[in-house]
């Protein structure tokens, strides 16, 4: 792989996807515990929605309790003027069974017309003496059957004193009034198939929908005898789901009433809860598959950004190189690149190198130029010299030649000398 481009592109691409696919295994891990933990803590808002609309109905009986406290006035109204008050007061709310009094000294007053058997003692019942020991706070009763009517009660009690007189008012709510729109909460919640129910404080059931746990006038059923653990399942958000009495799995979160010692459950299906944890999962799995392509694309392009210049710088002076070796290079025009980062800086320095080879090669050249002037006027010298030498040569032997003829001549001279 000689393209340094695409060893950039490959290099970038595997460290963005091992990275990548290293976030997503994280994120794909832990989006479902941490959207677990959101849910659990919407369940758990939603649970706290449904406790404070149930103590918001509740509290909207005190106001019945306070109409009997005022009937009583400072003691001067006559005991006929109070229970007609009374009867008024009854006739008027719709979840009312029977709005009393029952004073310290024993006289129990009503508006309902009930007179209790000879010997009863309001003073003994356990509403009585809860609001005495309250002092002055709403106590909320245990369901009970009422003797009256035989209908499923709640009596809210609250011990007064009004001038010379005190004692404790009281009115019997009606559980199935009291609760008639408990599973409107849920339903206009849009949560599917979801419902609560409420317990006292001793776990008694005083609502639930089935109807084999709902209490009646035979039998109250307590929540450690239904055969389903929504005590444990409620105790903790990381609870595993358990089967309802229908068999669908389910959660369940557990809130106490502010001002009643009640407990409020509410029960989802776990297929809910666990539906939107897969759409979740399956929207980040989605988010997490185009951030893999937008990477990988992103790769690439960094890529030819960071190669394209270097490649670029590569080829001109590649280009350079060839024209040195053919003789054709213009050494006075300098590599062009647009880059002002380091691949600028490299062909800068490349630039300087051109430069300063241009420079040595003019050198050469010039010193070229007057060593063959030097060359071509020592040639002419030697030229010259050599024409000298034959001039001198023809002239040696021109002079050898008259030599021979003078010794020629001095010989016959001498011989004729010495004839």
């Amino acid at each position: 792989m000689k393209s340094l481009k695409i060893k950039l592109v490959l290099i970038i691409a595997i460290l963005c996807a091992v990275l990548l696919a290293g976030e997503c295994f994280v994120i794909y891990k832990k989006s479902a515990a941490s959207f677990e933990g959101q849910l659990n803590e919407n369940y758990n808002v939603q649970t706290e929605f449904f406790a404070a609309e149930l103590t918001g109905w509740l509290l909207q009986t005190t106001g019945t309790v306070s109409a009997a406290e005022a009937a009583i006035g400072s003691g001067e109204n006559s005991i006929p003027a109070v229970e007609k008050t009374l009867a008024s007061i009854t006739s008027t709310n719709s979840m009312a069974s029977m709005v009393y009094v029952c004073l310290t000294d024993g006289t129990f007053i009503n508006g309902s017309g009930w007179v209790p058997s000879e010997g009863w003692d309001g003073r003994t019942r356990g509403w009585y003496t809860a609001a005495v020991a309250a002092k002055g706070d709403i106590c909320y009763s245990s369901p009970f059957v009422d003797a009256s009517s035989g209908d499923l009660i709640i009596t809210i009690s609250r011990y007064f004193e009004s001038g010379s007189v005190s004692g404790v008012a009281a009115v019997d709510i009606l559980v199935s009034t009291l609760l008639a729109d408990i599973d409107e909460l849920t339903n206009n919640y849009g949560v599917k198939d979801s419902y609560l129910f409420l317990t006292d404080s001793q776990g008694d059931v005083i609502y639930h929908p089935n109807d084999a746990f709902k209490p009646t006038v035979d039998t109250i059923k307590n929540i450690s005898g239904l055969g389903i653990d929504y005590i444990t399942a409620a105790a903790s958000d990381d609870a595993e789901a358990i089967a309802d009495y229908n068999g669908t799995l389910i959660y369940v979160t557990q809130r106490g009433l502010s001002d009643v010692d009640w407990q409020i459950y509410y029960v989802s299906p776990s297929s809910n809860f666990d539906n939107i944890v897969d759409d979740v999962q399956d929207h980040i799995k989605l988010i997490l598959v185009i951030c893999a392509v937008v990477a990988i694309l992103a790769a690439v392009g960094v890529g030819f950004m960071v190669a394209s210049p270097i490649t670029d710088a590569s080829r001109k002076v590649e280009a350079l190189g060839e024209d040195v070796r053919n003789g054709k290079a213009d050494l006075s025009k300098d590599i062009e690149t647009k880059s002002k980062d380091e691949v600028g800086k490299l062909v800068g320095a490349v630039n300087v190198l051109k430069n300063a080879m241009g420079g040595i090669i003019e050198d050469i050249n010039n010193a070229s130029d007057d060593l063959v002037n030097n060359v071509a006027t020592l040639k002419s010298a030697a030229d010259k010299t050599s024409d000298n030498v034959t001039t001198i040569s023809a002239t040696m032997e021109e002079m050898s030649a008259t030599s021979e003829e003078t010794s020629a001549s001095t010989t016959q001279v001498a011989q004729q000398v010495g004839d």
